[in-house]
């Protein structure tokens, strides 16, 4: 029978900081948490995927860039 890999985690924990675009919200005993704010996130990640059409649309057209210059 085959036995899973023993592979130690090498991400850092980060369990005790806060998210850096925070929203409060409370939770079912009443305690208020900060959580990552959605709407920060979704603006980060549509920016992560707008990045190559901003920065290079040649090369993502398959045009070398040397004939646009």
């Amino acid at each position: 029978m085959t036995q899973p890999l023993l592979i130690p985690n090498l991400l850092a924990d980060q369990s005790f900081k806060t998210p850096q675009f925070a929203t409060t919200v409370k939770t079912a005993n009443g305690a208020e948490i900060k959580v990552a704010d959605p709407r920060a996130s979704r603006a980060l990640i549509s920016l992560m995927d707008m990045g190559p059409f901003l920065v290079e649309p040649p090369a993502i057209m398959g045009v070398p860039r040397p004939l646009l210059n």
